[in-house]
């Protein structure tokens, strides 16, 4: 499929884990494609939502892990947690599609999916909303459900934290992924978490370009400026 790969697979510092550094315990992040509306990203996506197309949530769940899969990426992770939607939205659209989009990850790696946060704000729409009104928006919608009843399925009562991945489907400033980490973690003690989502609507940036990349002496490329995109890797 032809879609604007990020192809960051899930290397350690990438630009989509800064996102959430300084605000969860994060682990890991990862996201497979750059969104851009109007364009076959976002025709997938507005299929799903929209156009009561269930399936091409797992299948994509399925991509988001395939790329991963080979790597270190899902090592030491418990369970899936999709962002939930709330239950006034989840019953209009039938289903939520962070959480098809699990169940196709966690066809590809025998992974559990948990539910352990519940949406209790049925908040408005983020799309035209600015930074700033983006993390006032989401502010205490999240109410963690989680307790050691419930974690029989991750086996909470090990010795070491509990590890649990974060799935959505776009990502653009982070502020829904992040009120959602938190009331997880406020609930859990010690908790790690991870984030994987299908798209990211932000802008990444990228370092000097390497001579290794171009094949080119150094002094040929140590001028050459940040890469900066709207729609990710160039």
């Amino acid at each position: 499929m032809q879609l604007p790969y990020i192809n960051i697979r899930g290397a350690k510092g990438n630009a989509i884990e800064k996102l959430f550094w300084g605000t969860l315990p994060i682990e890991r992040a990862n996201t497979l494609v750059s969104y851009r509306p109007g364009y076959l990203v976002g025709r997938l996506l507005d299929a799903i939502k929209y156009q009561h197309q269930p399936q091409l949530a797992v299948e994509l769940g399925k991509m988001m892990a395939q790329e991963l899969i080979a790597t270190d990426f899902f090592k030491g992770i418990d369970a899936l947690q999709a962002i939930p939607l709330h239950p006034n939205r989840e019953r209009k659209r039938g289903y939520n599609q962070s959480e098809l989009i699990a169940q196709g990850i966690s066809s590809i790696t025998g992974l559990p999916i948990v539910h352990y946060v519940r949406r209790i704000i049925d908040n408005p729409s983020q799309t035209l909303l600015q930074h700033n009104e983006r993390r006032a928006n989401v502010t205490g919608i999240f109410e963690a459900t989680f307790s050691n009843e419930n974690a029989k399925d991750t086996n909470d009562l090990r010795k070491e934290p509990l590890h649990i991945l974060l799935i959505d489907d776009v990502i653009t400033t982070g502020a829904t992924t992040k009120s959602c980490g938190l009331a997880l973690a406020e609930a859990i003690p010690d908790l790690r978490l991870s984030v994987l989502s299908f798209a990211y609507a932000g802008t990444i940036k990228y370092g000097r370009i390497l001579p290794v990349d171009l094949n080119l002496p150094d002094k040929e490329v140590s001028n050459l400026p940040f890469r900066e995109s709207q729609y990710g890797q160039l």
